[in-house]
């Protein structure tokens, strides 16, 4: 396992995080880093929690380089210099005092072989530094005998390690772990200040404002929403609420070529149910064809799709129950895909109900 950002296992993102988004989220941290700083004392283990997508790991990195910075900067917005010979070399990626470590690219997992390595570095120090900094991303991903590994290591922090760990959500990691952390979960991003980044990034109004609205907060979710290879796949998404049967085995040779594809599949579907949900609730239930969707580019199936499924249950009620099981179906398999399941087969579970199939 090397050292620093540049480590084997780092995920290269193709967009940086706004400074703006940094600056949302150190509102949940700034106040606790300068706590930290006046107290001398800095918790040991730091869990940083909220949804995928919305910058955890670019904060993360942001508190690792202010931890190691030589004259970090204090007030209202605690960070690193940016000019130290530790700063530079953080920037550098050759940090000899940080290490990150990620899941593995091709099972997705974080493996026991990643912290026996790291447990073999104990004892050794740095020059420059007396506190190391180690990032474990995604830390639900962690193996059964790699989160054991880790809740050992916690056991008996060594002297002077600090460890940043990210999740999206800490109950898929073991208790005991969680117990050990201090933990600050992170808050969604505001829809409007998306939506102006976006613009600022190219997106026409429309499209920016619909990525911005459906990305549920997620930076990552509302860039990914913004490309065109995926404008494209969420027309072909609406499409099949309209007509399942003709999009069907394209949507699911396409969902089970990537995680990432099934993870788009899901947010989309997930998108629309909410629409759908949040219209069944209304006493009196409104027109569909009057109805303000929120995904106002799939007005008109979410229109079609409400009157046909309310025919095809019997009743406004049974169609909300409908639509409730297909959200908690897809909240299960935004679970299930971090598992070693079949994605085919999962993504089959998920799409087949809609044609009024049963599994």
């Amino acid at each position: 396992m090397t050292q620093g950002p540049k480590d084997q296992n780092h995920e290269h993102h193709p967009h940086a995080f706004p400074e703006a988004i940094i600056l949302h989220h150190g509102r949940s941290l700034f106040s606790a880093m300068t706590r930290w700083k006046q107290n001398h004392r800095i918790p040991p283990v730091l869990l940083l929690t909220g949804q995928s997508g919305i910058g955890k790991k670019a904060m993360a990195r942001k508190v690792a380089q202010w931890l190691l910075c030589d004259t970090p900067l204090t007030g209202d917005h605690p960070s690193a210099c940016q000019a130290c010979p530790s700063c530079q070399s953080f920037l550098a990626r050759q940090h000899t005092a940080y290490t990150e470590i990620n899941p593995d690219e091709d099972s997705e997992s974080l493996k026991i072989e990643q912290f026996r390595e790291l447990k073999s570095t104990v004892g050794f120090g740095t020059y420059q530094h007396h506190t190391r900094v180690i990032l474990i991303a995604q830390a639900e991903r962690m193996t059964p005998q790699a989160a054991n590994s880790m809740l050992k290591l916690l056991e008996e922090t060594p002297s002077g390690w600090q460890f940043l760990l990210t999740t999206h959500d800490s109950t898929l990691l073991l208790p005991t772990l969680v117990s050990r952390c201090q933990t600050v979960k992170l808050k969604p991003l505001p829809v409007n200040e998306i939506q102006e980044l976006l613009i600022e990034r190219g997106l026409d109004s429309v499209r920016a404002q619909v990525c911005a609205e459906l990305s549920q907060g997620s930076w990552d979710r509302a860039l990914r929403l913004g490309q065109d290879e995926f404008w494209e796949k969420r027309k072909e998404v609406i499409k099949f609420l309209d007509s399942p049967h003709l999009q069907m085995n394209s949507l699911l040779d396409w969902a089970t070529q990537k995680p990432s594809h099934f993870e788009t599949l899901v947010d989309l579907l997930e998108q629309l149910t909410v629409d759908l949900l949040n219209w069944s609730s209304h006493v009196p239930l409104p027109t569909p064809e009057h109805y303000p969707w929120k995904a106002r580019d799939a007005g008109r199936e979410l229109s079609a799709h409400a009157r046909s499924q309310t025919q095809r249950q019997g009743s406004p009620a049974m169609a909300r129950q409908f639509w409730l099981d297909r959200a908690e179906r897809l909240a299960q398999s935004r679970h299930e895909a971090h598992l070693p399941v079949n994605r085919k087969a999962l993504a089959q579970d998920v799409l087949f109900p809609w044609m009024g199939v049963r599994i």
